[in-house]
């Protein structure tokens, strides 16, 4: 059977989609972070969609990324207390503390140095 590189792309796009829905939000968490770091800022939005903006620090040697990670409500936060990961509130999250961030597929926040949060893990 050909279906050819169109027919895979809108096959791709509709299982995406699909699965969207059905996934755990735990299912990222199996995949590398797009960024691990250091929470160095909290700043509160007066978007209604928008809890929070976060600045994300991580450090390799002298070099330090920085990206600026939007917290909405639908994000699915985290936190992980030796081998268990449990969901948690966004009242948790403080400055100081370690996380991992996970992006949607189709977004550039790692190259951008901003982006919006699909799934945050509070490291312990």
């Amino acid at each position: 059977m050909y279906i050819g590189v169109l027919g895979l792309v809108r096959l791709f796009k509709g299982i995406l989609a699909n699965a969207a829905d059905h996934i755990s939000p735990l299912g990222l968490l199996r995949t590398k972070a797009d960024i691990t770091g250091s929470v160095t800022k909290i700043r509160p939005c007066a978007d209604k969609n928008t809890l929070a903006e976060i600045l994300v620090e991580s450090r390799a040697g002298k070099l330090a990324a920085r990206t600026m990670v939007s917290v909405k409500h639908e994000t699915a936060l985290f936190q992980q207390d030796g081998k268990k990961i449990r969901r948690t509130a966004f009242q948790i999250l403080k400055t100081g503390q370690h996380v991992q961030v996970w992006f949607p597929a189709h977004v550039l926040a790692p190259l951008l140095g901003q982006g919006t949060a699909e799934e945050i893990l509070i490291v312990e």
